[in-house]
């Protein structure tokens, strides 16, 4: 069997497509570019994908985004490839990425669905399930709660096949994370492991937000949330007031981990190498 690897790119992004074909060919990995799907072709997608009428909240940015990776798992489909690993197109590949994207000699038969990149700090991973070893000193870890992000990930045409018919049929769009790594195996129940430590890292997670790829997409899903990403100076009542905040979140933090550890999940920090 044999993996292909797909760099979901907007065929004008110059600067990220020089550097993510630099990741690639420094490790000599073969991979193909997938043009991004923009909102000017979002409804020609639409019908090729034959999703009709739905419902989202999302601006037509992100639903872009959610179509250019089902197209990629269309092509999965229609051009019956055994896996296929998608990125997109501000990673960081990290050591001996040539062994686990050339090869699927280190993916067990159950395992159909690998996330790939570091996204949050910490990830929930089973405590009874025994860990599975991989090449060089990697291991899969069994994830017990969603683990998000889809700049790294990699599935069988199985896997690829039944989130096509998933997002399809649910006629309501959300982000595609959400619908990878939450709200899929949550019906399906499957299984989801995390290569550790991370085969790859988006540039605003390893530079702390300061990115050298802006992201228009980074930008509405902030407006969405309703987060505003610049700092206001603040009165002494409101630093006081914020700090305490810190501390009672902090404190909540530990109990909800000590909770989840009574069932079965240990929260596990997650390195990128």
């Amino acid at each position: 069997m044999s993996i292909k690897n797909f760099i979901i790119s907007l065929s004008t992004a110059q600067e990220r497509r020089e550097h993510v074909t630099k990741e690639f060919e420094r490790q000599q990995v073969e991979f193909e570019f997938f043009n991004a799907i923009t909102p000017s072709t979002m409804d020609f997608t639409c019908a090729e994908l034959r999703i009709g009428k739905y419902q989202s909240t999302l601006h037509p940015n992100e639903i872009s985004c959610l179509l250019s990776h089902m197209m990629v798992w269309k092509k999965a489909v229609d051009e019956h490839l055994d896996y296929v690993a998608i990125f997109e197109d501000d990673i960081y590949l990290g050591e001996s990425a040539n062994e686990f994207l050339g090869s699927t000699a280190w993916i067990p038969k159950e395992h159909s669905l690998v996330k790939l990149e570091m996204f949050y700090k910490k990830i929930g991973i089973a405590i009874n399930n025994k860990n599975i070893s991989a090449p060089n000193h990697r291991k899969l870890l069994l994830l017990n709660e969603p683990h998000m992000g889809c700049a790294g990930y990699l599935i069988s045409r199985e896997v690829a096949q039944e989130l096509l018919a998933f997002t399809i049929n649910s006629q309501v769009l959300i982000p595609v994370d959400h619908i990878v790594f939450r709200e899929y195996p949550k019906i399906n129940e499957l299984k989801i492991y995390q290569l550790s430590p991370a085969l790859c890292v988006q540039d605003m997670i390893l530079t702390s937000g300061k990115t050298r790829f802006p992201s228009a997409l980074e930008d509405v899903r902030n407006v969405r949330k309703g987060k505003n990403t610049q700092k206001e100076k603040l009165p002494l009542s409101a630093k006081i007031q914020k700090e305490c905040l810190r501390i009672w979140f902090k404190v909540k933090k530990i109990a909800i981990n000590f909770s989840k550890l009574k069932h079965g999940t240990k929260m596990f920090k997650i390195k990128f190498r």
